[in-house]
Parts: structure tokens; sequence; C-alpha cells
């Protein structure tokens, strides 16, 4: 009994040890296993959050800035510098060795005229070390065609890449206070500050047009527009959205006026085409109608009142703007 009582003492025999551990390691190269996976997917993912938010940061700021620029714009590809010269300050973006830099030009007078702002613009020196602010990192390319600014737009390209992972993005941004924006339309127009009503927000525009008289008396159209593809881009400033994300079909527009061609019920054959969430720009596309001056007048002027509806959101007419309207080709 006493011999019975030792054997039972003695503990696990080496073969027994050995088991186990084979049995612990193959547990454990499990775990580690699942440790790498997760390990990897994390790191994927950061990448794939940066690269984005790299991408639709640096898309933000540029766009808002060349928005607003109305005393000139220009990009040298060879150096890589976009110039920006707006009614209240001037801008060097610099894409430089993968990064995307923020320059404020210097000595800038908003009072001077916009020669001398442009000159301004044109004569600054662009920096790019760490000590000015770095729009992006990781930029592969990035490319602005001005070709179109005369037209009231210009063309950005950009792509980001981190690792494997790559984001591109491209889009036409439409210039707010070029005098050029509204070329495509004959005569003069005026943007009035929008209203805002709950979800409602109306832009509206008054266009001076000169018409003229055909020998027999017969109205001629002070712009010639029928039936052509006839597009307004806004900007939606949301007040307050609850925690909604908007999207292109909350979107609703209407208008009172006869610009936009309606059908049988009367109602204006306009859609919403697209709707940019990180900018707020949405553009507006609907089929023109010929814009006439008054009989016995050979000036007019035209009122465009486009209204638009966002489902659920409050909006702010403080936040809110035209960036263009006219006839597409």
């Amino acid at each position: 009994m006493y011999e019975n009582a030792i054997k039972k003492n003695q503990g696990l025999s080496l073969i027994e040890l050995l088991v186990s551990v084979a049995v612990l390691a193959i547990a454990m190269s499990g775990v580690i296993g699942l440790i790498n996976l997760a390990s990897r997917y994390y790191s994927h993912s950061n990448k794939e959050v940066e690269i984005q938010s790299n991408l639709q940061q640096a898309f933000a700021v540029v766009s808002n800035l060349m928005v607003d620029a109305d005393c000139g714009i220009q990009y040298d590809n060879g150096s890589g510098v976009l110039r920006i010269a707006a009614a209240n300050n001037g801008y060097l973006i610099v894409y430089h060795e993968d990064k995307l830099y923020l320059n404020e030009v210097e000595g800038y007078n908003p009072s001077s005229s916009k020669a001398v702002k442009w000159k301004k613009v044109t004569d600054a020196t662009p920096k790019t070390s760490d000590d000015n602010q770095i729009l992006a990192d990781h930029v592969d390319t990035f490319f602005v065609d001005t070709s179109e600014s005369g037209n009231g737009y210009v063309k950005m390209a950009m792509t980001v890449t981190y690792g494997s992972r790559t984001a591109s993005m491209t889009k036409n941004v439409f210039l707010r206070n070029s005098e050029s924006t509204f070329t495509n339309l004959i005569g003069k127009s005026e943007v009035k500050t929008p209203t805002s009503s709950g979800s409602t927000i109306t832009y509206t525009i008054s266009h001076t047009i000169a018409g003229s008289k055909a020998e027999d008396n017969t109205p001629i159209p002070g712009i010639v527009g029928g039936n052509k593809e006839f597009y307004f881009t806004v900007k939606i400033g949301i007040k307050n959205a609850g925690g909604k994300i908007i999207k292109a079909s909350d979107i609703s527009v209407s208008s009172s006026t006869t610009c936009f061609a309606k059908d049988s019920n009367n109602n204006i054959l306009a859609t919403v085409e697209s709707f940019n969430p990180t900018t707020g720009e949405v553009v507006l596309k609907g089929t023109s109608v010929d814009w006439f001056a008054k009989e016995d007048s050979n000036s007019n002027e035209k009122t465009l009142a486009i209204s638009v509806n966002v489902t659920g959101v409050v909006l702010s007419a403080g936040d809110s703007y035209i960036t263009g309207f006219g006839f597409r080709n």
C-alpha cells in the first residue's frame, strides 16, 4: 500500500511531459497566427484610413481655395506648384517629394488691384520644409488642369499610395468668384445671398440679357439655349444633420422660374447629377429654354431661382453658395 502511494506521487513521466509541451506548442502557434493575422489586418486598415483621410482632406482644402480664386490661378506641372490668388489672400500649393505643402503668400494686400495681387503670387517662392503646413503625405501624383478656367472651372486629380494601398480622386472644381464663370451665358449675372428655411435652401441669380428684334419685329432670344444641357452647381451648408449620412437620393430640386424646361405637369426637367459629401457640392442638370428679352425692350433681367431640399437635415444659408451655372456643350 505504501509503494502504491509512492508511485502515485511520482509526477509526469518524460514522455507525458514531451506530449504536453508539443500540444501546448501547437496551440500557441495557432494563437500567434491569429495575432499576426489580426495585426496585419489592423495595419492594412490603418493604411486605408490614412490614405483616404490624406486624399479627402487635401482635396477639400485645395478645392475650397480654388473656388474662391478671383485674381488668378495657374499650375506649373514642371515645378508642381499651383498658384492661387483670391480676394483676401494668396496661396501656393506645392507638390514635392511625395508631399503636398500649403504656402500662404506673405505681404499679400487685399486692397490691391487684381493685377498686383496676381503678381505677388507669381513672385512668391515655393517652400517645402516641414515648417510649412503639410496637406498630405504619401502623394503619388498631383495634377491640376487650368485650361478650362476661362469657362469657370478647373480639373484636379490626385493619387495617394501607402504600402500596397492606393486611393485616387478626380473632379471638376467650379470657381465661385471667377469673372469667367458665367461667360457661356451672354450678359451680366448677380448672385444673391442664399436663403434657407429648414431643409430647403434657395439660390437666386439675377441675369441681365440683351435681346433684339428681326426686321419683321419678331423677338430674337437674348440667350439661345433651348433643349441644351443646363448645369447649376452649388455648395450646401449643413447646420444640423442629426447624425444623418446624406446621399444624392436625399436631395431634390425645384424652381419657380422659366429657365429650365418643364414637363406637362409643370415640373422642371432637372435632376441631381452628383453630390460630393466631402465638399458638399451638388451638381444639378436640366434642360434649358431660350431666354427672350421683353417684346417692348432690347434688354431684360431674368431671375433664376433654384431651391434645393435635403431630407432630414437643417441647412445653413451662411455656409452655402453658387459655384457655377450655364450651358454644357
